[in-house]
């Protein structure tokens, strides 16, 4: 994310300030973190940090942030970027739930967050996001969708989410 090339991650998020940028994470989630497989975890701190750094060096001009976890509020609990916009399908001490499940595969494949994310945007690329959280949160049962950081984001009543998806 802040564009440092290694051996470890020869691809990098090569943007600007005139940079919008769509990042999209789909995982297990804990309170307050992402847990990895090697016992390290990516607490809120973290992520509040990595978007406090990329403000500071003119990485974007702004971040839509879709996350799809357990717990999503709490990991977006510390940001306060200007620019990003955080946007989770799960309140900070609830489970997100799966909806979508492939009896060949014998696993659920993805969230009733996500797949109603991903219709109402195609039906519908440039809707406001102010109108895609309301959308959403009157249609995904079981879990509480949020909207966090949208004081610091700018103007979600008049900023489509076709800014932030490829042509």
């Amino acid at each position: 994310m802040l564009g440092r090339k290694h051996n470890d991650t020869p691809q990098v998020l090569e943007s600007n300030e005139n940079t919008n940028i769509f990042l999209y994470i789909v995982d297990h989630g804990s309170k307050g973190y992402l847990p990895f497989d090697d016992d390290q975890h990516f607490t809120a701190k973290d992520f509040a940090q990595i978007f406090e750094k990329m403000y500071e060096q003119k990485k974007y001009r702004q971040v839509f942030v879709m996350v799809e976890i357990c717990f999503g509020e709490s990991l977006g609990a510390n940001l306060k970027a200007p620019g990003v916009l955080y946007f989770t399908g799960a309140a900070k001490n609830e489970q997100s739930f799966a909806i979508t499940y492939d009896t060949q595969l014998k696993s659920w494949l993805s969230d009733d967050f996500s797949n109603t994310v991903i219709k109402t945007i195609s039906q519908n690329p440039q809707i406001y996001l102010n109108d895609l959280y309301t959308q959403v949160y009157e249609k995904v049962t079981g879990s509480h969708v949020r909207l966090k950081n949208f004081e610091n984001f700018g103007d979600v009543t008049t900023t489509p989410v076709s800014d932030f998806l490829s042509p």
